[in-house]
């Protein structure tokens, strides 16, 4: 081998550092001149180049590159030698075919290569294999745990940042760890290249896991059921026995961890102990526990997925996981197919919800789908399935698991309930009923590849009329430039907020989405659609296009786009005699029904959650034993039969049916109607005879209101007169009496409307008039005219006075009023206080005993006995609040009229 020049050594180690020599000699270069200094030359070679050259090779360098100027070296000359891929002297070979590159890269090679013997090559392919596993095991990346010592990104450590970040395991020797630097040690850095050790670890291949054995997988599997159930840590029962924090632990201590995890839980057997040990232990006779608690606690899952997003996790195939079934006898087999046999038929009859009943037992911290013995049996009692000892035994037997003795209670749930499914594996025995498949969605043809394209639209036409959809709005945002046209893509995003799709209410195939596209296909750009042709068409269902322009055209009802229920049966195909057999059940439930006075939309409305009026077949059933509603299965095939499709069974129309809601017949035309013609009968004598004390009355009442709640009657009545000619036709006058909230009746209105007819024209009332008189209650009229005329005021009538007594009681009622008025006048007794002291709230009422507490005060008891105050409470009683009071403001009044007081001035 021929020794290298001094050139080739630079080229070399600009090669491997990955540098262009001119940049880096230009930085002390300021001016440009093409020369440096040969202390900053130095400095660029120990820097940039990890170079030191000796005391000849510098002389070298000085004489052919440094001779120009004095202290001074030719750098640009230099760095067009070294980084020159080719010799342009040499005009006869071409550039490619000099090898100018490939030698500088074969010189590096030699340069940096470490000679290992052929048994040190093998050992250290072991060490990597070993450090592949432990990375792959632990999710670790071995260049970021370099990087944080690498600031300039070169690839390379020190001797001690490799030894402090080696990423292997811990069962690897001080000798061993040695020799796998010396692999990667560069003589020219002198440092260690971990992009090279990364490299070669990935290119090892996958290695195979660790979990080969079945026997051994089945421990382990049982190991990490029992830990998630519980919520066990196994760390923390490990790390108090590993004082220097190293991960490993001697074996004993690795067994006294392990029993404190496994606890009451899980038995292992001392052969099974001894393989989790064998696994984990190194070559110094430890335990690397710290390992196993990885594995166990991380099983299926990477803990460094967030910083590793692209890695792919083991994901154990499908069934793996399950608990291995007790192997029974011929003869256990057999009994145990007829306990299951016997309990799925009383599930079946009595149409029971078997999962919720264990699944309230199973409240551990972690939702292991296994109960103990006892709640096993007891959630057997509550359902009310009774068995023999010895047939719970042989339950038990077949579904309690052999490491945790617990019973797993979705799997004998899948064993008697054909409804439920618990895994997609088949852990039962192969005697016992398979389970049915989840049917597939439900496309909007019945046959989706042979329907016509008629019938496609047809459907959505029903679907929108049914459902009140405008087409417009879902399309008109895609397409920004109004041109009614779109891409596919944005018409099936149209359709699907419509509901049409797989996600949606109503799935509409792919072969269905592409007839759509390809009939409405855009000629003049390709893949787009003409989404307002489309829109045009399945309008039509509500109305027609540009009627204003044709105001002739018959337009058809609505009730023509509505179609038969997809999946439904057709009802007028079947016979005669399955009809008769349908229409006996239907009645008799309805009998049931009407007798025992239930109410069956809300059985059906607690499993419909999303209110879209379908149940399932098992949901149907279940609401019939709920209601009580017994029938065979083949009465309920024909009840299916009649009112499922394929959403299911449309509980909507079967309600209708046997429980048909009453609905009030609309009244508001008839009403209507008759209020008309009373409002414009002419004759006052028509339904009502008008007196003048009735006139009066009625007056005196609305008097009462106005005085009571300061009502204008005239600001409403003058809102409707423009003119101010002080008449209003009847209905505008009835019009505004009901602003004023009188609350009048017909009979009412026509008295007071021909009690003040206008005398100046027909058909009008005098509102002026009525206002003056209602209004006197307040003021009178004109006094800025009569300033000395003495106004009296106007009292507001009580209801009690309506109250009716017979003769006899009126006789009585009269001689009680007189001596309790000639008692107060001759002793000049102020009632008011003393009632109103009773009367909180002011309202002029107080109770029966308060009142007779008021009489015993005043002394006036003595003259009133019972039968007497009994006449008196019904004349001045009066209804309050749901409550009967007596009106005392009106019999003070009554007895100061009769003693001739002044009002309220005993």
């Amino acid at each position: 081998m021929t020794t290298p020049s001094v050139e080739d050594k630079l080229r070399a180690a600009a090669y491997a550092a990955h540098v262009q020599v001119p940049d880096v000699f230009r930085i002390y270069d300021h001016l440009r001149t093409g020369f440096i200094t040969r202390s900053q030359f130095l400095r660029c070679l120990d820097q940039s180049f990890k170079l030191q050259l000796n005391n000849k090779d510098e002389s070298y360098l000085w004489e052919q590159y440094g001779w120009q100027k004095p202290d001074q070296i030719n750098y640009a000359e230099l760095s067009k030698l070294i980084s020159c891929n080719f010799d342009p002297s040499k005009f006869i070979s071409r550039p490619e075919e000099q090898g100018t590159q490939e030698q500088t890269a074969r010189f590096v090679k030699q340069f940096n290569r470490q000679t290992l013997s052929a048994n040190s090559e093998r050992k250290c392919l072991e060490i990597l294999r070993r450090c592949k596993n432990f990375c792959q095991g632990h999710g670790i990346d071995v260049r970021s745990c370099f990087q944080d010592f690498d600031k300039h990104r070169e690839g390379r450590v020190s001797e001690y940042q490799f030894y402090r970040c080696f990423p292997g395991p811990s069962n690897v020797s001080e000798a061993d760890l040695r020799l796998l630097a010396a692999r990667y040690y560069d003589n020219r850095t002198r440092s260690y290249d971990y992009i090279k050790f990364q490299s070669e670890i990935l290119n090892l291949g996958k290695l195979s896991t660790i979990l080969t054995v079945p026997y051994r997988i089945e421990i382990y599997i049982a190991y990490i059921l029992i830990l998630d159930a519980h919520g066990i840590r196994t760390t923390d029962f490990f790390k108090d026995y590993d004082k220097h924090h190293n991960g490993v632990i001697t074996e004993n201590q690795f067994l006294c961890g392990l029993s404190l995890v496994c606890g009451p839980y899980l038995t292992l057997t001392r052969d099974e102990r001894q393989i989790l040990v064998d696994n984990f232990k190194q070559s110094n006779q430890r335990v690397r526990y710290r390992e196993f608690c990885s594995k166990m606690e991380n099983p299926f899952v990477d803990p460094d997925l967030e910083v590793k997003p692209l890695s792919i996790t083991y994901q154990p195939p499908k069934g793996a996981l399950a608990r291995p079934a007790v192997q029974l006898t011929e003869k256990e087999d057999m009994e145990l197919h007829r306990i299951i046999s016997e309990i799925g038929n009383t599930v079946r009859k009595r149409r029971l919800l078997l999962y919720p009943y264990f699944k309230d037992f199973d409240k551990k911290s972690g939702f292991s789908r296994s109960i103990t013995r006892d709640q096993f049996a007891r959630a057997l009692q509550f359902i009310s399935i009774a068995l023999l000892p010895q047939d719970l035994q042989l339950l038990y037997k077949r579904f309690e698991h052999p490491k945790g003795k617990e019973i797993d209670y979705t799997a004998f749930i899948q064993a008697v309930d054909q409804e439920f499914i618990a895994s997609t594996q088949d852990s039962i025995s192969s005697k016992f009923p398979k389970k049915e498949q989840p049917k597939a969605v439900q496309t909007l043809t019945a046959k989706s590849q042979t329907s016509s394209l008629d019938d496609l639209i047809a459907r959505i036409k029903h679907i929108l009329l049914t459902n009140r959809i405008r087409a417009f709005e879902s399309f008109t945002d895609f397409d920004t430039l109004r041109c009614g046209s779109i891409t596919e893509n944005r018409f099936r995003m149209g359709l699907s907020n419509m509901g049409f799709s797989s996600m949606g209410k109503y799935n509409l195939a792919e072969s269905e989405f592409k007839s759509l596209c390809k009939h409405y296909a855009d000629p003049n750009r390709q893949q787009h659609v003409l989404w307002r042709c489309f829109m045009d068409d399945v309008d039509q269902v509500f109305t027609g296009k540009e009627l204003e322009k044709t105001p002739s055209t018959v337009v058809a009802p609505s009730e023509t786009a509505l179609l038969p229920r997809l999946g439904a049966t057709n009802w007028n195909n079947v016979e005669d005699r399955r009809k008769e057999r349908l229409n006996a059940i239907l009645h008799r439930m309805k009998k049931n029904i009407e007798q025992r006075r239930v109410l069956a939309t809300p059985f059906f409305r607690d499993f419909d959650k999303h209110n879209h009026g379908h149940v399932t077949s098992f949901q149907f059933r279940q609401c019939l034993t709920y209601m009580g509603l017994h029938t065979s299965d083949e009465e309920l095939q024909i009840i299916e039969e009649k009112f499922a499709d394929s959403e299911g069974f449309n509980y909507v129309e079967f309600l209708q049916v046997v429980q048909p809601e009453k609905r009030d017949q609309p009244t508001y035309a008839t009403r209507l109607n008759a209020r008309n013609i009373d409002q414009f009968s002419t004759n006052p004598s028509d339904g009502f005879t008008s007196h003048s004390t009735e006139v009066r009355q009625l007056i005196d009442s609305l008097k009462s209101k106005v005085m009571k709640e300061r009502i204008r009657v005239s600001e409403f009545m003058r809102d409707y007169d423009r003119l101010r000619s002080g008449r209003l036709q009847r209905a505008t006058f009835r019009r505004a009496l009901d602003l004023c909230r009188f609350g009048l009746n017909i009979d009412q209105y026509n008295l007071i409307e021909n009690t003040f007819l206008s005398t100046q024209q027909e058909g009008y009332v005098d509102y002026v008039r009525f206002c003056d008189e209602i209004e006197s209650a307040i003021t009178v009229k004109g006094l800025e005219k009569d300033p000395l005329a003495e106004v009296s005021q106007f009292s507001v009538s009580r209801d009690v006075i309506h109250n009716e007594l017979t003769r006899e009681e009126q006789q009585l009622l009269q001689s009680v009023m007189t001596k309790l008025a000639e008692r107060v006048r001759q002793r000049r007794i102020q009632l008011f206080p003393m009632f109103e002291d009773y009367d909180r709230v002011r309202n002029g009422n107080v109770s029966k005993s308060q009142f007779r507490r008021v009489l015993s005060m005043l002394a006036l008891d003595g003259a009133v006995s019972e039968h007497e105050f009994a006449v008196l409470a019904k004349k001045f009683i009066h209804s309050v609040g749901g409550r009967s009071d007596i009106d005392y403001v009106t019999f003070s009044d009554c007895i100061y009229d009769m003693c001739g007081f002044e009002w309220r001035k005993p």
